[in-house]
């Protein structure tokens, strides 16, 4: 008897999920949102919850085709996710009014972890002679820079621009004008200093 009990308590939070679940999906699509890649994430029970996130979205500028652009960034929590990640970047040196910007080049970054992400590209920036007032304007032209391996495509960059006859101590000012050049495979990088 207490096995269906706890079966029959299952099969009800179950269903109850599904119906938040559809109500959180037609209030999405009543926004002009596709909830289809959604399918897969944990999103929150309420439309409440929800109507929280895409305000704090569209009030950093972002617009209901940015969000269907990465609908994903709907699956973050503001308070545990998408402020700790905004916060810092403010720390770092990105001005509040480009934090929108940001996101919309690279919503990805709403994801990622300050410690294990953010604070070892920011110390190898640093470590580049890139100057600290430097690394928001460095962060805003070239947001994707957060999200690459240290020892895959920017270090690499960095190796080939000294076999290239760059003075390592020109580094730093070179990332600080054109920081997209640590993010170039190294058959680009010929392209671009030549």
């Amino acid at each position: 008897m207490r096995c269906l009990q706890l079966l029959g308590a299952m099969v009800q939070g179950k269903k109850e999920k599904l119906v938040s679940r559809v109500i959180v999906g037609d209030y999405l699509k009543s926004l002009g949102i596709i909830p289809d890649e959604l399918e897969s994430l944990e999103l929150p029970s309420t439309v409440e919850v929800m109507k929280e996130r895409v305000e704090f979205l569209q009030r950093l500028g972002l617009t209901i085709d940015d969000i269907n652009g990465y609908p994903m960034m709907l699956g973050y929590s503001v308070r545990k996710n998408i402020i700790p990640v905004l916060g810092y970047l403010e720390k770092i040196g990105v001005s509040r009014s480009k934090l929108g910007e940001l996101v919309k080049n690279y919503p990805q970054v709403l994801s990622a972890s300050v410690v294990v992400e953010f604070q070892p590209v920011i110390k190898f920036l640093r470590g580049l002679d890139v100057e600290k007032p430097d690394i928001g304007y460095v962060l805003q032209n070239y947001p994707e820079l957060l999200g690459f391996k240290l020892e895959g495509t920017m270090s690499t960059s960095v190796a080939y621009l000294v076999s290239i006859g760059v003075s390592p101590r020109d580094i730093g000012p070179m990332v600080t004008q054109y920081p997209y050049f640590l993010g170039m495979r190294v058959g680009d990088c010929d392209q671009a200093v030549c």
